[in-house]
Order: structure tokens, then C-alpha cells, then sequence
């Protein structure tokens, strides 16, 4: 199963960014100020991983969050200020040991931060930070009993309350878990979206209110689909393919804050990155498939 995938962000005035490994060890970011129809060029960032980057922004984009897992399977947080310029240092988050990427959600105001990732015993463990990362409230703790093969995905809305988290599970169905307060209580812990089977880590995107989330997952056929759940992710629909553009490694997937505007990335059999956009404002279908920078190409397992 390929665990290398991209990371996005969706930010203030359609700003969109896109992160990559391209080269071992050394993860690159792309920047577009108008909605995706432009891009600037991948540069390199000094995070240095050969894994998946979980990432998470601030309501007034000036603060980014990065996670990533170290060589020693551990997990390092990096804050930094001023809209994300390449500065600042990290920390490692305590003695865990992880056999995944991380992914990582944080509320607007950067105070409630949630990390999760996967664990030598398949389950998926978190840690809760409700001060902006100074301290922890939780580091780390299992959450239920569930079992996975893949790395976690997770979406929280504005307020904090809406709190989701998905995974490829040892039956190769996406399962996950849902909480309406915050992960103090769940709704579900753990269930199965559907019977459709899936080959890699699911993406995950949300509303700000929190009522509309949606998946996106690689097929067996190495096409990606999308389910959509208009109710905080308490129930789902069925799957349905993204276009026919076939991709060597998972998705990753974020939507502006009404969700009228969804973008999906990933690296395609030619090692390059490409992109659809939802249009809801204007358009009940994908666009795309489009190319990012076709001089780029990027690592895939």
C-alpha cells in the first residue's frame, strides 16, 4: 500500500496550498492566490521527512502547523508564524511510536489542536492540545479498539464541537468515528462507511459549521471517489468516482470554509501532480483532471 500522499490547505481569499515529497527526505510546497487556477512554483521546505505531511492553519492563514514523522518513528510538531514563511522549530511530541503519517486538525483561533496517527498496535492514538500547542491535555492516548492499516484522516469544524476521524480498516473498508463535542463523547466509534473496499488512507474535508463533510479514497482501480455526508458525518451515501484519472498514491482533499469550493490532488501514474475542483456555487460536476507543474515530479512509496 502506498502511504506517501499530498497535504492542502485551503485558506483566506482562495489561497490554496499543496505539499509533496519530491526528492528523499526533502517536502515541497506549492502556492495559488486565485482558487487553483494558478500556481506558483513547488519550492523546497527544511521539514525533513520521507513520509506524509499532516498540516493545519489558523482562520487568518498567519499561523501554520506541520506534523511529521522523524526516522525514529516519533512525532515532531513545527509552529510557525507570520502566514507560514519557512522559519520556526520543532518539538517532538512526546515518546510515541508510530507506524503512520500523522494527520492533524486545529480550530480557527489555533488553540484546540488534535493529532492522530497510527500506532505499533494498528489502533489509532491521539493527543489534544487546547492552548495552541504549549501544552497537551492528552499525549498520547488510544482511541477505542479498532484496528488499521492505513494512516488516519480527520476534519474538525470552527467551533471545536464536530470532530471526525477515518482510516482504512484491516477489511479494507473506510471505517471511523464521530463526535459532536469535541471528542469528550462519540457517536460512533468505530463503523463502516459502505461495503466498497479501498486501497489506501483516506482525505477529509469540512464545512465550518461542521454539517457537510466528505471523503475522498483510492480505488482498486486506482481512481479516486468521493462519498459526501450532510449531516456532521453521521451518516453516508455511496461512492462515487472522481473522472477517470488513475493515481499511484491517495488522495488529499480541502474546501473553503462554506464548502462551495472543493479541491482534490494527487500524483498520478506519470509521478506528477494533478487536481479537480468541485464548483458548488456553479457546478454540480468535477473539473479537471489538471496538471500542477508539469516539470515536477514526486515521490510515490
Amino acid at each position: 500500500m502506498v502511504n506517501l500522499r499530498p497535504a492542502s490547505l485551503f485558506l483566506l481569499q482562495n489561497q490554496v496550498e499543496v505539499y509533496m515529497n519530491a526528492a528523499p527526505n526533502d517536502m515541497y510546497r506549492a502556492i495559488s492566490y486565485d482558487n487553483g487556477s494558478t500556481w506558483n512554483a513547488f519550492y523546497k521546505l527544511r521539514i525533513k521527512t520521507n513520509d506524509a505531511l499532516a498540516c493545519a492553519a489558523t482562520g487568518n492563514a498567519r499561523t501554520r502547523y506541520y506534523v511529521y514523522r522523524r526516522s525514529d518513528s516519533k512525532f515532531s510538531l513545527l509552529k510557525r508564524n507570520e502566514f507560514g514563511y519557512d522559519d520556526g522549530s520543532s518539538s517532538i511530541m512526546g515518546s510515541g511510536l508510530f507506524t503512520s503519517a500523522p494527520s492533524m486538525v486545529c480550530t480557527p483561533d489555533g488553540n484546540n489542536i488534535f493529532v492522530f496517527g497510527t500506532g505499533n498496535d494498528k489502533r489509532f492514538w491521539w493527543a489534544i492540545s487546547r492552548n495552541g500547542g504549549a501544552s497537551w491535555q492528552l499525549m498520547w492516548g488510544p482511541l477505542g479498539a479498532g484496528t488499521f492499516k492505513s494512516a488516519p484522516a480527520a476534519v474538525v469544524s470552527d467551533d471545536g464541537s464536530v470532530l471526525a476521524i477515518f482510516g482504512l480498516g484491516m477489511d479494507n473498508r473506510v471505517w471511523y468515528a464521530q463526535s459532536s463535542n469535541g471528542g469528550n463523547n462519540w457517536n460512533v466509534l468505530f463503523g463502516p462507511i459502505t461495503s466498497s473496499t479501498f486501497t489506501g488512507p483516506p482525505a477529509a474535508c469540512i464545512s465550518a459549521d461542521g454539517k457537510k463533510v466528505m471523503i475522498v479514497c483510492r480505488g482498486t482501480d486506482k481512481k479516486f471517489y468521493y462519498n459526501d455526508s450532510s449531516d456532521k458525518g453521521l451518516t453516508w451515501g455511496n461512492f462515487h468516482a472522481i473522472g477517470e484519472g488513475v493515481f499511484l498514491g491517495a488522495p488529499s482533499i480541502c474546501c473553503s470554509w462554506d464548502r462551495k469550493y472543493v479541491h482534490v490532488f494527487g500524483v498520478g501514474n506519470d509521478k506528477k501532480m494533478w487536481r479537480a475542483i468541485r464548483d458548488y456555487a456553479g457546478s454540480t460536476q468535477w473539473q479537471g483532471w489538471w496538471q500542477l507543474n508539469p516539470g515536477m515530479s514526486f515521490l510515490t512509496d
